[in-house]
């Protein structure tokens, strides 16, 4: 019975693959190089991304839902709007492409007290969502929302004379608030609500979208306020522009 020992064996292949192992070690560093340069670039790419969204990127961070209660016949857990899971779903998405920790989503009609003093994304306007009905009020925006007691759905911009009122001229239109956590100043809030669910997700798409957030007041990392319009084609926002974009007067990051 022949025995092969393992260092003849090693000593048989280095002779069969001569340079065998340089070339293993060149792939190596190759894969390696591709792989940092990846992670440079989108780095790189999606640097204007985490300079508004940083503070959102944190273990702690809380989605915030509104949902539909006075629904009786319908469905007893409540309803939620389309427009509504979709904005969840797409900027929770772009929070772990960020790098960001799973953050918790619950909904504004349990929400209890205490937790209101963490990091916060409102999902929805004051119509379904009482917690984005109760920060807005403590915050220094001239966007204000419609009365949701009588279902007004506009929006209007106070910094004008007479306020405008939107939207005008488009189906939809959806606002972007980031500002201080009115609940515990040293955490942010940021609120994504539209007059429907249609401009609730578009409010939430341009908030993710390269055009808003290579904006010098928008990476700037201070509190701001925008509101944008959309048409909707096939139950989509489609063109969504940009009519308001400034930074609150409270300032600070």
């Amino acid at each position: 019975m022949v025995q092969i020992s393992l260092e003849s064996l090693v000593t048989w292949l280095k002779g069969l693959f001569p340079g065998l192992a340089s070339d293993w070690v060149k792939v190596g560093i190759g894969a390696i190089a591709g792989w940092l340069l990846k992670v440079g670039r989108d780095w790189w790419r999606m640097r204007h991304a985490r300079s508004f969204w940083r503070p959102f990127l944190r273990q702690g961070t809380t989605i915030v839902l509104g949902r539909t209660l006075d629904a009786p016949g319908w469905e007893r857990t409540a309803l939620l709007g389309t427009g509504d899971a979709m904005a969840l779903a797409e900027v929770r998405q772009f929070l772990l492409r960020l790098g960001a920790k799973e953050p918790e989503v619950a909904f504004a009609n349990d929400f209890p007290g205490d937790q209101l003093k963490r990091t916060l994304i409102l999902i929805g306007g004051p119509d379904v969502n009482t917690i984005t009905s109760d920060a807005v009020k403590s915050i220094r925006s001239s966007l204000r929302f419609g009365n949701p007691a009588i279902h007004e759905v506009s929006i209007r911009d106070i910094s004008t004379s007479p306020a405008s009122v939107y939207p005008a001229g488009s189906d939809d239109c959806g606002v972007i608030i980031r500002a201080k956590n009115p609940f515990a100043l040293a955490q942010k809030v940021l609120i994504l609500a539209g007059s429907f669910g249609h401009g609730t997700l578009a409010a939430a798409r341009y908030a993710i979208s390269e055009e808003f957030l290579k904006k010098r007041v928008v990476n700037s990392g201070l509190s701001l306020e925008c509101l944008v319009e959309t048409d909707v084609v096939r139950d989509t926002p489609q063109k969504i522009r940009v009519k308001v974009l400034r930074l609150l007067e409270e300032g600070g990051s």
